[in-house]
């Protein structure tokens, strides 16, 4: 299909008409150059800075298992779906991210 992404091509339900306005923002997120793709500096503190006001995680009974069972398999990387990866102690972050969701007490 001419004038989109091969790899957004053979999307199914997709029609021509949201092809053609999705692909100027794939390509602008793919070539852009001033889009960080890998961070190594805190994303924790901005990140929680973002989230206090509104607090738009979803809370579960079992998230911070969840994120300690995470961190115990210690990743040097950690990728989100919106956003630039992230390098350094993915478990050290992980542990705080659980810190920082747990209720008050």
């Amino acid at each position: 299909m001419e004038g989109v992404a091969p790899e957004l091509a053979g999307t199914a339900g997709l029609d021509r008409q949201l092809r053609a306005q999705i692909q100027p923002l794939h390509a602008l997120a793919q070539r852009d150059q001033r889009i960080q793709r890998l961070a190594e500096a805190d994303i924790l503190g901005p990140s929680e800075a973002f989230r206090q006001p509104m607090d738009y995680f979803a809370h579960a009974p079992q998230t911070a298992a969840t994120l300690a069972r995470l961190a115990q398999l210690k990743p040097g990387m950690l990728a989100c779906m919106h956003g630039s990866a992230w390098r350094g102690d993915g478990a050290a972050l992980l542990r705080h991210l659980a810190e920082a969701l747990a209720p008050a007490r």
